[in-house]
Formats: structure tokens, C-alpha cells, sequence
């Protein structure tokens, strides 16, 4: 899903391994992991893209918009 692509850019962007982010998100690892993973079959909890945000210093609005990080164009 996007969210967990989003995530996983980032992150990487900032130098942070899921460790890391699992840390300053105040999250376990292996929800960082689910979030993260491409065959991922729950979403993703508001407060998890929240305080993953937050750790990195960005607004949430990031995780949740329809484009992809790093294109300049708009997914339909």
C-alpha cells in the first residue's frame, strides 16, 4: 500500500534504518515492518502515520496523499 511506501522513502531520505524509526515513534519494530512491507494485508492505524510523522519531522498529510514520494507525477 502507499502508506507503507511512503514510510519506507522517508525514512531512507533521513538515513534511518526501521530500527530507528521504530524508536522515535514510540512503535514496535514489527508494526514498523507490517507498515512498511508491500504484501502488507491490514491497513494502517491513523495514530501509527501520526507518530511515524512526527519521528520524521514531517506532516502526516505526506503519508496520505495521492502522489508518490520522490515523482512529480499524480497516481490515479
Amino acid at each position: 500500500h502507499m502508506v507503507g511506501i511512503r514510510s519506507s522513502w522517508y525514512r531512507t531520505q533521513q538515513g534511518l534504518t526501521q530500527k530507528q524509526l521504530a524508536k522515535k515513534s514510540k512503535k514496535h519494530i514489527s508494526t514498523i515492518q507490517r507498515v512498511e512491507s508491500t504484501t502488507a494485508r491490514r491497513g494502517v492505524s491513523y495514530n501509527t502515520v501520526i507518530d511515524s510523522a512526527i519521528a520524521l519531522k514531517m506532516p502526516a498529510t505526506r503519508f496520505l496523499k495521492n502522489e508518490y514520494p520522490g515523482y512529480k507525477f499524480v497516481l490515479k
